[in-house]
């Protein structure tokens, strides 16, 4: 990850991070953010992603992590592909 760190916000029922402020450009950090987010779901308390870049959003929906409930994305960037 180059720049920013996720805001993480815990509460009672799920736990909210936002990855406006993270640049993800290489699947290790992908799997560094995935190994991250995983790491703060419990049952029943699922990691509400907001602002998730599209590369990570496509690793947790190919992965299966979004079909669990584990983790929800709440909103996903619009992202320019890289060239």
């Amino acid at each position: 990850m180059d720049e920013g760190n996720p805001r993480i916000t815990v509460g009672d029922l799920r736990t909210d991070v936002d990855l406006g402020e993270v640049d993800v450009d290489r699947g290790r950090d992908v799997n560094a953010l995935v190994d991250r987010l995983r790491a703060l779901a419990r049952p029943g308390k699922p990691v509400v992603v907001h602002a998730c870049p599209q590369m990570l959003a496509h690793t947790f929906y190919k992965v299966g992590d979004l079909a669990r409930g584990w983790i929800i994305l709440a909103s996903v960037r619009d992202e320019e592909p890289h060239g």
